[in-house]
Protein backbone atom coordinates (compact mmCIF):
# COMPACT_ATOMS: atom_id res chain seq x y z
CA UNK A 1 0.00 0.00 0.00
CA UNK A 2 1.26 3.50 -1.03
CA UNK A 3 0.78 6.44 1.84
CA UNK A 4 -1.70 9.09 0.19
CA UNK A 5 0.82 11.45 0.21
CA UNK A 6 3.21 9.69 -2.12
CA UNK A 7 0.11 9.20 -4.47
CA UNK A 8 0.10 11.91 -6.45
CA UNK A 9 3.82 12.07 -7.13
CA UNK A 10 3.84 9.00 -7.80
CA UNK A 11 1.25 8.90 -10.43
CA UNK A 12 2.58 12.31 -11.76
CA UNK A 13 6.29 10.74 -12.28
CA UNK A 14 4.22 7.43 -13.77
CA UNK A 15 2.47 10.12 -16.09
CA UNK A 16 5.68 11.74 -17.11
CA UNK A 17 7.96 8.78 -17.76
CA UNK A 18 5.53 6.93 -19.67
CA UNK A 19 5.25 10.35 -22.06
CA UNK A 20 8.72 10.45 -22.46
CA UNK A 21 8.80 6.49 -23.87
CA UNK A 22 5.71 7.32 -26.20
CA UNK A 23 7.67 10.85 -27.76
CA UNK A 24 10.67 7.92 -27.95
CA UNK A 25 9.18 5.29 -28.59
CA UNK A 26 6.91 6.98 -31.44
CA UNK A 27 9.94 8.59 -33.07
CA UNK A 28 11.94 5.09 -33.78
CA UNK A 29 8.76 3.53 -34.86
CA UNK A 30 8.78 6.55 -37.47
CA UNK A 31 12.65 7.06 -38.19
CA UNK A 32 12.55 2.47 -39.01
CA UNK A 33 9.10 2.82 -41.75
CA UNK A 34 6.98 1.25 -39.29
CA UNK A 35 4.49 4.00 -38.02
CA UNK A 36 1.74 3.09 -40.41
CA UNK A 37 1.91 -0.80 -39.48
CA UNK A 38 1.37 0.24 -35.78
CA UNK A 39 -1.34 2.55 -36.87
CA UNK A 40 -3.09 0.63 -39.26
CA UNK A 41 -2.30 -2.98 -37.78
CA UNK A 42 -0.92 -2.86 -34.25
CA UNK A 43 -2.65 -0.08 -32.35
CA UNK A 44 -6.12 -1.22 -32.85
CA UNK A 45 -5.33 -5.06 -31.70
CA UNK A 46 -4.93 -3.36 -28.51
CA UNK A 47 -8.94 -3.75 -27.43
CA UNK A 48 -8.91 -6.90 -28.66
CA UNK A 49 -5.62 -8.22 -26.79
CA UNK A 50 -7.02 -6.21 -23.96
CA UNK A 51 -10.55 -8.24 -24.04
CA UNK A 52 -8.67 -11.60 -23.99
CA UNK A 53 -6.35 -10.75 -21.30
CA UNK A 54 -9.16 -10.06 -19.18
CA UNK A 55 -11.53 -12.93 -20.32
CA UNK A 56 -8.78 -15.42 -21.27
CA UNK A 57 -9.33 -18.07 -23.78
CA UNK A 58 -10.61 -21.71 -23.70
CA UNK A 59 -7.86 -24.14 -23.63
CA UNK A 60 -8.40 -27.87 -24.16
CA UNK A 61 -6.39 -28.97 -21.00
CA UNK A 62 -6.00 -32.61 -22.14
CA UNK A 63 -4.64 -31.35 -26.07
CA UNK A 64 -2.37 -29.28 -24.35
CA UNK A 65 -0.99 -32.30 -21.63
CA UNK A 66 -0.35 -34.06 -24.79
Amino acid sequence: DVPLDQIGPYAAEDADISYQLYRLLEEELRREGLDKIAETIEFPLIDVLVDMEMTGVRVDAKTLNE
